[in-house]
């Protein structure tokens, strides 16, 4: 059985910047992605396919550690697992109410 975690799951709202995918295999952002050019683009570690970074979710990448400025601020690239906030393009219809 899995082990009782305190540690809930966090949930992710990337808001305008809509969902970032890789435009490939559609993974979703994730803590094992490669940077490249300084952050401006990222390589899945799925498919292998380089993806432009969206300007609203660009930070710079530290030189020394190769990590994002921002990383912890951004659960995504911390846990492996995240809840994501579907925005209306993702909704065929709106949720149905709890009963």
């Amino acid at each position: 059985p899995l082990s009782a975690s305190s540690v809930e799951c966090p949930t992710i709202n990337f808001g305008a910047v809509g969902i970032v995918r890789c435009k490939q295999c559609r993974a979703y952002m994730n803590p094992y992605v490669k940077w490249t050019d300084g952050g401006a683009r990222w390589r899945c570690n799925l498919c292998g396919s380089m993806n432009d970074t969206p300007s609203g979710y660009y930070s710079a990448i530290d030189p020394n550690t190769q990590l994002r400025a921002d990383i912890m601020e951004r659960k995504e690239l911390i846990y492996s697992t995240v809840e994501v906030v579907a925005t209306p393009h993702y909704m065929i219809r709106a949720p149905m109410p709890c009963v």
